[in-house]
């Protein structure tokens, strides 16, 4: 059984939806590439894939916003319907109706649906879109905070070699600085 959660399934319109997360995981497998930018062309080419991902993972959030909403009003209807139509019929057959409140209190009430499969199992869909939101948020924060990493490696591969001393001598990072001025020798390492 592998680790990672490949396929989402989601009711969107009444039909199942699936979201394919096999490319977001391949990027995901990318992020660890940020520690080793030597050129600002690669720098540039990570933080566009990694934008590229992040993009896709908004638009399935917010697909599966619209499933969490539609999943909601399911449940929501559910539990009027029996609230509204099955509690009163269902407290008079166990004697707890009383002529004053046929309804119930807001416990009994609670019960009544706490019991029903189906108003259960609607609440069941509603917190299994929640947890895909999560993950999706998730995944959608991870690679745009990658994103942001490649950026900052790739300006610091740009910067790296150039001549950030006053004196205009160039010199890349793998070069021993040259000590000019009375006073100083060569470093001896």
């Amino acid at each position: 059984m592998s680790q990672f959660i490949t396929e989402l399934t989601l009711k969107l319109d009444g039909r199942p939806v699936t979201f394919d997360l096999t490319e977001i995981y391949k990027v995901e497998a990318r992020v660890i590439d940020t520690q080793n930018v030597t050129s600002k062309a690669k720098g540039q080419e990570l933080a566009a894939l990694f934008n590229d991902a992040h993009l896709k993972l908004i638009t399935l959030i917010g697909k599966a916003r619209l499933a969490e909403r539609e999943a909601e009003k399911k449940a929501n209807a559910i539990r009027s319907r029996i609230v509204l139509d099955e509690a009163k019929d269902i407290l008079k057959a166990k004697g707890l109706a009383k002529d004053s409140n046929p309804a119930g209190s807001a416990d009994l009430r609670d019960a009544i649906l706490d019991g029903s499969t189906e108003y259960q199992a609607a609440l069941d869909d509603v917190a299994m879109v929640e947890a895909a939101i999560e993950l999706l948020q998730g995944k959608a924060d991870s690679i745009k905070m990658a994103h942001f990493s490649a950026r900052g490696a790739s300006d610091e591969a740009e910067t790296q070699g150039r001549d950030t001393r006053l004196n205009g001598t160039t010199e890349t990072a793998t070069q021993q600085p040259k000590f000019e001025k009375r006073g100083f020798s060569t470093p001896k390492i």
